[in-house]
């Protein structure tokens, strides 16, 4: 199998690409990034704990605006991973320059992934890595796997940031080419909040690119109060880093061909339950006492939301599920590595 990957020098990138090559599932792998990821961090003030060299194999080609068409002409593979993505909310509604570049960026590149497989005589499938955002925030107490379970209808694009909105438009485009039979096997894997530290990819944990858990973990293993928008009881979908690398993979052989969407998440609970589990582990490992704080929410969205997202489909697509509190004593002494020893 030839492989493909767009934003293969990102979090969840690095880490497929290492893994595809640890098991040896790929014949070919053509690593598509810029790089771009480390200069929007750096934009930010970010400090990334971890961030590895980016790989000699990676092609430096923007999906949006370079010769991504070309570049795949050249390849022809037979699965295109597509994650290439500008990836941060707030980064996307901080100015007026990073909302347009997110909207252009993100369509851009997916609508010229979707024009090169309508070309092709034989299509490759394409996997790609949405968001559960789509859905919106708390609007319906139980969210079907993209289509709504009562009536069959594809599920409207109710996002609530610039850029959740920008990837369900790339879903609109993409559920469009295949009404249309411009392409004929896409998978949208709706990515929910993943969590994990791994020594082969980045480690960011500022609040524009940092995600809840890997912010909230760096945060109480240093001793630093762990910071919680409103009451905290908002519900959100998560997935570990390996579980979610599994289901792209496995995503990828699917013999079943089609719109496929698929929830990608193992794990739902409440913000402020989360932060709890996240100190009481480390407090039980390293002796530290985390202090959980409630600041004024920013987002527009309910102080208490309950809804439940349907998975029972893309739990198929992983092999063993990784809980929260396992991931954390694992997490716990790999940050402390990260650190060199020093907490």
């Amino acid at each position: 199998m030839r492989v493909a990957i767009t934003g293969a020098d990102g979090y969840i990138g690095r880490k497929l690409v290492t893994t595809l090559e640890e098991r040896g599932e790929a014949d070919k792998i053509l690593e598509i990034d810029t790089g771009y990821r480390r200069k929007w961090v750096r934009e930010v003030c970010g400090h990334p704990l971890y961030e590895p060299p980016m790989r000699d194999t990676c092609v430096k080609v923007n999906v949006a605006r370079g010769q991504v068409v070309q570049l795949l002409r050249e390849f022809k593979p037979d699965v295109i991973v597509h994650l290439a993505a500008q990836p941060s909310a707030p980064y996307s509604e901080s100015n007026l320059r990073r909302a347009k570049f997110t909207q252009t960026n993100n369509i851009i590149g997916t609508l010229k992934i979707l024009w090169y497989v309508k070309g092709c005589k034989e299509k490759p499938k394409i996997v790609y890595t949405s968001t559960t955002g789509i859905y919106g925030t708390g609007i319906q107490p139980y969210i079907g796997e993209g289509f709504d379970p009562a009536t069959g209808i594809f599920h409207p694009n109710l996002a609530n940031s610039i850029y959740h909105i920008s990837k369900g438009f790339d879903v609109e485009n993409a559920y469009l080419f295949y009404r249309k039979g411009w392409i004929d096997d896409f998978v949208d894997l709706r990515t929910s909040i993943v969590f994990g530290i791994d020594p082969d990819t980045r480690f960011d944990v500022d609040t524009y690119f940092g995600t809840f858990y890997n912010r909230m973990l760096y945060f109480a293993v240093t001793d630093r109060p762990l910071t919680i928008y409103g009451t905290g009881k908002q519900w959100k979908p998560f997935i570990s880093l390996d579980n979610c690398v599994e289901s792209i993979i496995n995503a990828m052989f699917l013999d079943t061909k089609g719109f496929q969407v698929f929830n990608q998440l193992t794990y739902q609970e409440q913000i402020k339950k989360v932060a709890k589990i996240i100190a009481d582990k480390v407090e039980k490992i390293t002796g530290k006492h985390p202090n959980i704080v409630h600041i004024s929410n920013p987002r527009v969205e309910p102080e208490k939301s309950s809804y439940e997202f349907a998975n029972r489909r893309f739990l198929k697509l992983v092999d063993k599920v990784e809980g929260l509190e396992q991931r954390i004593e694992k997490d716990v002494k790999t940050l402390v590595d990260l650190m060199g020893g020093v907490v």
